[in-house]
């Protein structure tokens, strides 16, 4: 995301990842999140400043994820969708890389471009 001090940046399976990214890149999360196991152990806390940051999003930002976090991503929005009760019909499952993948919030993930290591800018479309 070039130009940017801030960006988006999802990978909660591989945390000191994400951290060692931003400090190379001299850049800051626009998503309060550390490291989301150990920030579990108090969600008092840290969930009013993550649904904050989550509420200022917008529609075209990109989002810097892996693999591991479009299945979190997956499984998220498939116990939201089982949790509500919809007609089986009703539900759509992600389907990897496809573009009609859906993340668990207000946004669908359109995957813009892949790297060879596994990472993957997707954008923020509205739903």
């Amino acid at each position: 995301m070039p130009g940017q001090r801030h960006v988006l940046i999802l990978l909660p399976k591989s945390p000191e990842l994400a951290v060692e990214i931003l400090m190379r890149s001299e850049r800051a999360n626009r998503l309060p999140v550390g490291n989301p196991v150990e920030e579990s152990f108090v969600p008092s806390v840290w969930t009013p400043p993550l649904r904050r940051a989550i509420a200022r999003l917008q529609p075209g930002q990109r989002i810097l994820i892996n693999a591991d976090t479009l299945k979190t991503l997956t499984s998220l929005r498939s116990a939201r969708l089982r949790s509500a009760r919809q007609p089986a019909d009703r539900q759509r499952p992600a389907r990897g890389l496809d573009p009609s993948s859906r993340s668990p919030g207000r946004f669908d993930l359109r995957p813009v471009g892949q790297g060879d290591a596994g990472f993957i800018v997707a954008e923020l479309v509205r739903r």
